[in-house]
């Protein structure tokens, strides 16, 4: 602990010339040194504190890539099936498109073919 921080013996020194018995004001000193020392983070703990939140982060940034990388496989595999999906649709869709065209193309051609029969008849 630094004498810069917490000086003890000025501390002490204070106390009794305010009027407390010495005993009680190096008992106060010694419990302040210690509740500091308990409390008080030093470089070192911020240190360790800085290392252990890094290699936390670290931790969380490979988390973070491997769900990443899983959610891109399992989007890719849904957007194929969607596509696949898709695709059987358009086919339907253009499978029924063309059967009804079909059946109004035989329809008018029905009707132009008795059309034109009935024009022959009559001229």
């Amino acid at each position: 602990m630094s004498s810069s921080l917490y000086d003890s013996r000025a501390f002490v020194r204070r106390l009794t010339e305010a009027g407390m018995p010495e005993g009680q004001a190096d008992t106060l000193a010694n419990e302040n040194l210690l509740l500091i020392a308990e409390h008080l983070a030093t470089k070192d703990d911020l240190k360790a504190l800085g290392s252990a939140l890094e290699a936390k982060m670290d931790l969380l940034r490979t988390e973070l890539r491997s769900e990443m990388s899983e959610l891109r496989t399992e989007l890719r595999s849904e957007m194929s099936e969607l596509r696949t999906e898709l695709r059987s649709e358009m086919r339907l869709f253009e499978s029924r498109l063309e059967s009804r065209l079909l059946v109004r193309l035989g329809g008018l051609m029905t009707a132009l073919a008795g059309a034109i029969a009935a024009l022959v008849t009559i001229f």
